[in-house]
């Protein structure tokens, strides 16, 4: 259930609430600022200024297999998973 979900369930539950001002208000931010969507995809640009290597290092882990990426093109690509995975120092 979303933040906003929750808003909208305490609008719908709690009509007498002496807050039911302030969940209106709440719901009308909400509809205007939505939650920011999660990244499925990095860059090797991206993954490398995340953990701070050369570019250089970056095609030497992803070939030697310590770190997983994909390459539908011309350039490498991280899934959030494995980035995920790269920021707490498992590879």
């Amino acid at each position: 259930m979303t933040y906003k979900d929750k808003v909208i369930q305490m609008l719908e539950t709690r009509h007498d609430d002496p807050n039911a001002k302030v969940y209106r208000m709440l719901y009308t931010v909400l509809q205007f600022h939505p939650e920011p969507v999660k990244k499925e995809w990095y860059t090797l640009e991206e993954v490398r200024q995340i953990i701070g290597v050369t570019q250089r290092t970056m095609y030497r882990m992803i070939k030697s297999g310590r770190i997983h990426a994909t390459k539908p093109g011309r350039t490498y690509v991280f899934s959030a998973d494995e980035v995920e995975r790269i920021k707490k120092g498992l590879y």
